[in-house]
């Protein structure tokens, strides 16, 4: 996990993925994912309104086995309790990724502009994909 952080200007946000996530479609944003995106300008949850119209959506890539894939993020507040809960979801995450489990560790890993979500439990770490990654930031 180091590598990641050592790359140029990215600010890096984890999350372990959960069965809740597979079966409904949604992940909470953290702290540390709220965090990371707020201090790049990628994102700001807070100043976001809550409820379907207020849902962004942003281009991002997926490290899978077959290399970077092009995706896009889904980033809301949803009006349940008022609006208090921070959500995203990734486009085929599944379909990228179908070795994803439970329990495995994901990073989102952007600097403001540029976005990749990278399985660390599932990623062999390869000269070629260390480049790929390097030169998208």
């Amino acid at each position: 996990m180091s590598w990641v952080s050592l790359l140029p200007r990215v600010r890096v946000g984890l999350y372990e993925i959960t069965d809740t996530q597979f079966r409904k479609g949604l992940v909470d944003a953290n702290e540390t994912i709220r965090t990371s995106f707020a201090a790049t300008g990628f994102h700001d949850f807070e100043a976001q309104e809550s409820g379907p119209d207020a849902k962004c959506v942003f281009p991002i890539w997926l490290l899978a086995s077959s290399g970077l894939e092009a995706t896009k993020i889904s980033l809301y507040r949803p009006q349940t309790k008022g609006g208090v809960f921070y959500r995203f979801w990734i486009y085929n995450f599944v379909n990228y990724l179908p070795n994803a489990r439970a329990r495995d560790v994901m990073a989102l890993v952007q600097d403001g502009t540029t976005c990749v979500a990278i399985n660390l439990t599932l990623f062999e770490l390869t000269e070629d994909r260390i480049q790929g990654l390097s030169a998208l930031f």
